[in-house]
């Protein structure tokens, strides 16, 4: 059996709507002008480092990820997987609202996020009413990575609750067992990689991650 070592990529979307809107959770907007030239500068970055003949793309159900998606395949050549659900954080009751929003009718949760942007706080005390229980969403993320192919290297475009899922799947910091499963800051279009030879063990590529880790 050869030791081959393939590329999990992980991306942020692009600059869309609802980052200027400040907006959390939702179905996703439209990807802004800024972020359709963002998306076309990172698949120039990407032709360059990775094998686009043999390149399993996928992305999340949110309408800029898929935009992001859509630009990415058509810039490298290739086409947007079918992957199983994959879908992000249900935020409750601050799903969809703006921060100001969300500031005006539950003050409480969005002093809450403030707290998770800062990382003082882990998953596991982000106590959101109607937010998506967490080992729920851990457990998708894990389903996620089951059901990539073994054989070639791997681009997910995600949401920002998912990529920090999943990063924080790869780098073992299991909710239950570590404290550790906090926010990422992740500007548009950063990518988290890691290198992988069963795809159940991973290690930062620090060469091509744009995002600063605390590992």
């Amino acid at each position: 059996m050869k030791n081959t070592q393939y590329k999990v990529v992980l991306i942020r979307h692009a600059e869309s709507d609802k980052n200027i809107k400040k907006i959390h959770g939702g179905k996703g907007e439209k990807l802004t002008e800024r972020g359709v030239q963002q998306t076309i500068e990172l698949s120039q970055q990407l032709n360059q480092c990775l094998d686009c003949n043999n390149l399993n793309l996928i992305t999340s159900s949110s309408f800029h990820t898929n935009a992001t998606a859509a630009i990415l395949a058509q810039q490298l050549g290739i086409t947007v997987g079918k992957p199983i659900i994959f879908r992000p954080l249900n935020l409750g009751v601050a799903d969809g609202l703006s921060e100001q929003e969300l500031t005006q009718r539950y003050p409480e949760v969005q002093r809450l996020f403030e707290k998770w942007r800062a990382r003082e706080i882990d998953i596991k005390q982000l106590k959101v009413p109607q937010m998506e229980p967490y080992l729920d969403f851990w457990q998708r993320g894990l389903d996620i990575i089951a059901n990539l192919p073994k054989d070639r290297d791997s681009l997910l475009v995600c949401s920002n609750s998912l990529m920090i899922l999943l990063a924080n799947i790869m780098l073992g910091n299991h909710p239950v067992n570590t404290d550790r499963y906090k926010h990422i800051t992740i500007r548009n279009c950063g990518l988290i990689a890691f290198d992988t030879q069963d795809f159940c063990s991973f290690t930062l590529n620090e060469q091509l991650t744009t995002v600063d880790i605390d590992h």
